[in-house]
């Protein structure tokens, strides 16, 4: 089956909107990682900062004293 020469318009407007796509692509793509790429910078330190000040809040507050289980005096009868 042929189309005699009148699918050509249509394969020519599909190549061309093809190619605008594939140019577009081609200069946004790089922009778009690079966005990508520091916005993955700044998760991970802004993670790493959060973790850092709870550490740091952990290591301030005084763990709870319970006696339970223990000996306030530290000899072992045994």
């Amino acid at each position: 089956m042929t189309t005699a020469g009148l699918g050509n318009p249509v394969l020519a407007t599909l190549e061309n909107v093809l190619a605008l796509a594939g140019s577009a692509l081609a200069l946004l793509l790089p922009l778009l990682v690079a966005a990508l790429a520091v916005g993955t910078v700044l998760w991970v330190l802004g993670h790493l900062r959060r973790w850092r000040q709870r550490r740091a809040r952990r290591r301030l507050t005084p763990l709870p004293q319970s006696t339970a289980g223990r000996h306030s005096t530290g000899n072992s009868a045994g």
